[in-house]
């Protein structure tokens, strides 16, 4: 994922947990937001605290499998569920801003 971002121009920030995107989320203008999507996680406070930090930015969860997406239609989540075809990524975000 990382690889494909960087391919399409844009710039590519990891974090190690989502408190730590958070972060980021608040220090930067993102285009584009994409973050795990398990079954242990806590994917919608993630998605509403991203939207309130950056209404702009596209969010998308790539869903392991029995991922529960419900909820993240309202923060306007895009979910991709596993496994995520290269193309299929690419058509999805292009054309995000660099």
């Amino acid at each position: 994922t990382t690889l494909v971002l960087q391919e399409m121009g844009l710039t590519v920030d990891l974090a190690t947990d989502l408190d730590a995107a958070l972060q980021w989320v608040e220090a930067a203008d993102y285009a584009v937001v994409v973050c795990p999507g398990r079954a242990d996680s806590s994917i919608l406070e993630f998605g509403q605290r991203v939207r309130y930090l950056a209404r702009e930015t596209r969010l998308f969860v790539f869903a392991e499998r029995g991922f529960d997406a419900v909820g993240l239609d309202e923060v306007g989540a895009e979910v991709l569920r596993a496994p995520v075809d290269v193309n299929a990524l690419v058509s999805r975000l292009w054309p995000a801003p660099a």
